[in-house]
């Protein structure tokens, strides 16, 4: 009995080791999200604060050079939907859509790990208020931090992120699946 409990040990530990390394694929991958994105607008005249269903595309690299640590570099497309809202008697509406590059770094803690990441977002809106149509554009920042789990080449992920754009304040909550190849 007592070999037997020694070899079920052994088993379960090559076991519990390999699954360790189950989150550490490197290269690149590709995915999509979707999720919900709280917007807020607030300037002088108005305060708009809605949200709408949003989904995003996803591509990046993991180099994986240090074990336990993922350092890597994402771009990835977003569209936020379109929000809208009655202001004084009229129906105004906003949308957002944009490209974000994020360098990225994490913790991996076998096929869980944490991960946080910041750079530039560049956008495009498309809005109406009280009659007046406007387009807009322009570059901002964007971060965010998240849990993700892996097995082998794919992964699941949730995430918040923050958008800060002018006068309006994104925040989107959203769930991935990513591949690695």
């Amino acid at each position: 009995m007592d070999q037997l409990m020694r070899r079920l040990t052994l088993v379960m530990f090559i076991a519990m080791s390999n699954l360790s390394w189950a989150g550490a694929d490197t290269g690149f991958y590709i995915g999509g999200g979707i999720g919900l994105a709280d917007i807020d607008l607030n300037t002088a005249n108005l305060d708009f604060d809605d949200d709408d269903a949003a989904y995003k595309a996803i591509a990046g690299y993991n180099f994986g050079w240090v074990p336990l640590v993922d350092i890597g570099f994402e771009v990835a497309y977003t569209d936020f939907g379109e929000v809208s809202q009655t202001l004084l008697g009229n129906e105004s509406r906003f949308s957002l859509t944009g490209i974000s590059a994020l360098a990225m770094a994490g913790i991996k803690t076998g096929p869980v790990g944490f991960f946080a990441k910041a750079g530039v977002f560049s956008w495009d809106s498309e809005s109406e208020f009280l009659g007046s149509e406007t387009d807009d554009s322009g570059d901002d920042l964007a971060y965010g931090i998240g849990v993700r789990f892996q097995l082998f080449s794919a992964a699941i992920r949730a995430e918040i992120e923050r958008f800060d754009i002018d006068d309006v304040d994104i925040n989107y909550l959203s769930a991935s699946a990513i591949w690695t190849f």
